[in-house]
């Protein structure tokens, strides 16, 4: 089957809980994502601000992306009420990890809407880019596609390996090498 990954991103809008109750901050949110997204696959890794699920797996058992998506948004959503905490959720899905966090990270806050084609995402949404963006543009650089133009080897020599290798990686020919999320064998949480 098709390569299927989400990348989430959790941020508190506000909170209700009385003063002196239990905050979290976007980190212990970052963890308490990562915890129900295992309850849907075993290969969840948290990296940068994002939650990534690699669903490739579940979605048979499932019944779907859509019903997938349908019910991890109804287990988050369930957690974050009942810890009264105010949250958007933003989502985005790829055949890779960083297309999946590419287009979280292109969603445009006043659409709610991310870039369909992979080639068209912005410079800025591959970490790995971060780094190089001043120079990019100024050799004309701003989109994935704009970046996978340029001769490998001068990318190579220019920007370092790091950024060839994240390209291969979104483009899923270099496997991902996370360190998978897992739970303690013990622990006390709500």
């Amino acid at each position: 089957s098709m390569p299927c990954w989400i990348a989430l991103f959790t941020s508190i809008t506000s909170t209700t809980t009385e003063p002196g109750g239990p905050a979290m901050d976007n980190a212990a949110v970052q963890r308490a994502v990562g915890s129900i997204a295992l309850g849907f696959t075993p290969r969840v890794a948290l990296l940068d601000e994002a939650v990534l699920m690699d669903v490739t797996g579940s979605l048979r058992l499932f019944g779907g992306l859509a019903r997938l998506m349908a019910l991890l948004n109804q287990q988050l959503t369930g957690f974050f009420e009942s810890n009264r905490l105010l949250t958007s959720i933003k989502r985005a899905q790829g055949a890779t990890s960083l297309i999946a966090l590419g287009r979280l990270r292109a969603i445009d806050p006043a659409t709610e809407k991310s870039v369909g084609r992979v080639a068209d995402l912005p410079m800025h949404t591959l970490s790995a880019a971060r780094p190089h963006l001043s120079v990019l543009a100024r050799i004309g650089c701003r989109t994935w596609d704009d970046l996978l133009r340029l001769p490998r080897d001068g990318v190579a020599r220019r920007f370092g390996a790091t950024l060839l290798e994240a390209l291969d990686r979104a483009r899923g020919s270099v496997p991902d090498n996370y360190k998978w999320l897992s739970l303690p064998d013990q622990f006390d949480e709500k």
